[in-house]
């Protein structure tokens, strides 16, 4: 069985540190997958699955063309998950000074406020179709980030120049905690595959780098977080979110999981063997 990795044209699809799949990709093969990473659309080789792997917020088109030439084409169906864009999280974007009470949360609307985006253009759009050359030139050049994850006691305390800005939205701030540390839960998808692990940290913005300890597995993850993974059509990826009121309050998605150096240690490999054995050509 042969799978292609389908990269941007200009990403560095290469770096075996900067994705996930990367670290995945030694335990596909040891199970006897054959592995292809291919950048852009263009002589893609013939396979029985195709992911698409493109880090952009917005997918363009023809990746989801060029997969969907081959039997089973994972992410297929996931090409925009802009904040604003993502299904089911109405409830808790704000859209107006006045429209509710309670603390709100800045974030931008571009994934990892648009620096794939940024990098994609500095490595030149040359080539590129013109729709995609645009949207790139479009993305925010930067300095949202500076604003981005600022917390504030209600949305008529944010500052006027974040509502004007629409690279940047606003957020009920839904803190889940365990005594005096926020919890942040990520759960990790591939095919039928899925993990699920908790982070705490005495930050309110809770990240890998801020947790007090390695993160802790999940036993099983929500009937409702599960539910809205196959309605949004995730086949690889991984979902952020915490536990308000009893139920999982979705903060963000991300088709394109990033690397680092830690990637080698045991509770990586682990979670990328468990993610390889969940890889099947049913969707």
């Amino acid at each position: 069985m042969k799978l292609v990795v389908l990269h941007h044209d200009r990403t560095d699809a290469w770096s075996k540190r900067r994705y996930l799949i990367h670290s995945i990709t030694p335990h596909l093969r040891k199970r006897g997958v054959e592995v292809v990473h291919h950048a852009g659309t263009n002589g893609m080789p013939e396979a029985e699955a195709c992911l698409v792997h493109v880090d952009l917020s917005v997918v363009p088109e023809r990746f989801r063309h060029a997969a969907e030439r081959c039997p089973c084409a994972l992410n297929s169906r996931m090409l925009d998950i802009r904040k604003r864009a993502l299904a089911g999280r109405g409830d808790i974007v704000v859209r107006a000074p006045g429209e509710q009470s309670g603390p709100v949360m800045v974030k931008t609307d571009l994934n990892y406020a648009g620096r794939p985006e940024r990098e994609l253009r500095r490595r030149g759009l040359g080539g590129l179709p013109w729709r995609e050359t645009w949207a790139l030139w479009r993305a925010p050049w930067g300095g949202s980030k500076a604003e981005a994850y600022a917390i504030y006691g209600s949305p008529a305390e944010v500052p006027p120049a974040v509502w004007r800005n629409r690279h940047l939205t606003v957020e009920r701030f839904l803190p889940e905690r365990e005594g005096e540390l926020y919890v942040l839960r990520w759960a990790f998808f591939l095919g039928a595959a899925a993990v699920g692990l908790k982070g705490l940290s005495r930050e309110p913005v809770v990240r890998a780098g801020n947790t007090v300890r390695d993160p802790e597995r999940e036993r099983e993850l929500p009937r409702a977080l599960l539910d809205y993974r196959a309605s949004i059509g995730l086949d690889y990826g991984k979902i952020d979110y915490v536990i308000h009121a009893g139920q999982p309050v979705v903060l963000d998605v991300n088709k394109t999981i990033g690397g680092s150096e830690r990637d080698e240690g045991p509770l990586i490999q682990t979670l990328c063997a468990e993610l390889a054995d969940g890889f099947t050509l049913e969707r």
